[in-house]
């Protein structure tokens, strides 16, 4: 709706978004450049906002429409729902899903992660350092060792060569 690039779209999220439109300043504006103009023009922050909640409401749609489908019920899960990645810093986003779901969330940071820069200790990687930590168990039903070479089954995914991935991301962040 703002005609901007995707780079632009992300930094203007990442600095100025808010989950919640009606938790944001009407009369609060940034700047945007449109592509093809020459000049910045004033975009209010609520109708970035709205933008930005209305592509969460699609997301947690999705969603809860697959938990729905695994027949877990949503209202038992007393634990509530704990959001990680990236977008779970995005201001507004746990008291999003707190209203969407009626339900409790917080944001999961890595913990207990030793020898890693504190970089990693980020919302962002929780997902990555918690393979990292993976210990021998079922995944998918099959079972694999510290070094798994593959699942081997029915084309699915190569587990030891994704964790051989992420190692080297850490390695290269440290």
């Amino acid at each position: 709706f703002m005609k901007i690039n995707i780079e632009q779209a992300e930094r203007i999220k990442i600095e100025h978004g808010f989950a919640l439109a009606d938790m944001v300043n009407e009369s609060e504006k940034i700047k945007v450049k449109p592509r093809g103009e020459d000049k910045e023009i004033m975009v209010g922050k609520r109708e970035v906002s709205e933008v930005i909640q209305i592509r969460l409401e699609e997301i947690a749609d999705k969603v809860l429409e697959q938990i729905n489908n695994q027949g877990i019920n949503l209202s038992a899960i007393n634990a509530g729902i704990v959001l990680t990645g990236g977008s779970s810093k995005l201001a507004g986003i746990k008291e999003f899903f707190e209203r969407y779901t009626d339900l409790p969330v917080r944001i999961g940071s890595p913990t207990g992660v030793i020898g890693l820069g504190e970089r990693v200790q980020d919302p962002a990687y929780a997902t990555a350092v918690g393979l990292l930590k993976l210990k021998p168990q079922l995944v998918n039903g099959y079972s694999f060792n510290q070094n798994p070479k593959s699942l081997g089954i029915g084309g699915k995914v190569k587990l030891g060569s994704l964790l051989e991935k992420i190692k080297s991301f850490f390695k290269e962040v440290l």
